[in-house]
Order: structure tokens, then sequence, then C-alpha cells
């Protein structure tokens, strides 16, 4: 679990200092957020674009305005992730498959596995018609994901001769892929990320995918 160092015990005119600004013009520096979801369609996708539009769904997107920063807002970009979420009811990483003698190796892992390496995916981030890429899309990590343990067992419709598979399938949770503030966005200037893949990939299902921007978020105080 990440920790908070506890500083010494600080003044109150320093802490009325550090949520003011030290002069009229200078904005407020906060950690954010930025994230936006496609869905990828099994057997037909081959290229999504990400925050180049807003969305009415906060849920799948949260990028105030549609392509780029209001004015006069800065984002300094530290990290990229990506995360795949079966796009069904139910739990979103996990697939079951049943009635067979030996259970089927497709499912989340194998659907997960083809998004990120075997089907060769890559990310472009592009500023002002400046491309920074194309990159791995595997160097990209999740957000987070649902951990714990599954048992297996035959299912109550099929044969005992007949096995169950279960497969928890997301991406790796190794920090994202850094890039250390050197990319910074700023307002009124367009920009997207692209994911492409050379042949569309046949998976279990349909999925969302979202691309999340971490990094410094420099906006107005007032």
């Amino acid at each position: 679990m990440p920790k908070i160092a506890i500083p010494v015990a600080q003044s109150y005119e320093a802490l009325v200092a550090a949520v003011n600004p030290r002069t009229a013009n200078a904005p407020e520096s906060v950690p954010w957020w930025f994230y936006d979801t496609q869905l990828y369609t099994s057997g037909t996708t081959v290229s999504q674009v990400f925050f180049a539009a807003t969305t009415a769904a906060r849920d799948l997107g949260n990028l105030p305005t549609g392509g780029s920063f209001p004015d006069p807002n800065f984002f300094a970009l530290h990290y990229i992730y990506t995360d795949f979420m079966l796009n069904s009811a139910g739990t979103p990483y996990l697939t079951v498959s049943a009635g067979a003698a030996t259970p089927a190796n497709t499912g989340a892992l194998d659907d997960v596995g083809r998004l990120l390496l075997s089907g060769r995916g890559r990310l472009t981030l592009t500023i002002s018609d400046k491309a920074y890429g194309p990159w791995p899309l595997s160097v990209t990590g999740g957000t987070g994901a649902a951990l714990g343990f599954l048992s297996d067992s035959n299912a109550s419709t099929a044969a005992a001769s007949q096995g169950v598979s279960h497969q928890f399938g997301y991406n790796a949770l190794h920090g994202g892929a850094y890039v250390g503030g050197k990319i910074i966005i700023p307002p009124k200037i367009g920009f997207q990320a692209q994911i492409d893949w050379p042949a569309a990939l046949t998976l279990t299902g349909n999925y969302q995918v979202r691309v999340t921007f971490y990094g410094v978020y420099y906006r107005r105080i007032l």
C-alpha cells in the first residue's frame, strides 16, 4: 500500500500559503487521471481512437472538452495505462467454458494475451499532428484488477467427465508506461491516443478498452 510521509507540523501561515497561489496568474497543480473507453468488437476492430471527443457517460470518459484541454489548463503526462473489460453482464474479467471433455483454452486470459501481445497491438499519442510512438501496447499496464482465488468443479449440467474452465484476464499491474512528465499537453491543442492492430482479433466476446493518462493537471484557481 502506498505510504504518505508524515511531515513535521507546519504553521497555519505555511498551510494558507500552500493552498493559495503565490501570484495572481499561478495555476494549481493536482494529480489527475484522464480516461476514455472505446468498444473493441470481436472480429471487426482494427483501430480505436481515444480522447478525440467527450462522452456523456462519465463512467466511460472524463475529458472536460472534446479533443483538447480548456484554456489555460495544461497536463503533464507521467503514466499510460490500458484496461480490458469484457463487455457482458457479470464479472468483466471472467469467462467460463463447460460441457466438453477438454475445456476450451480460449477465454478472458487468452483474449487479453491477444490484445496485448500476439495481436501486436500498438499505441500512438498524437498532439497537434505530432506523433509519439507507435509503442508496443504491452508496455502499458492496468490500473487495477479483481484479485482472488477461484476453484474449478464440474458443472451440474455436464457429465462427470466434462471439465469446467474459468479464466481471469486483465492487463498486468506493473505500474504502466512511464513517460515522466516529459510530454506536456497545452490548452486548446488537439490530441488523441490511438491503438492499432494489424488485423482484427477474434475473441470470446467484445471488450471495452480503456486508456488512462495519469499525470499532473495544471488549472486555474478560480
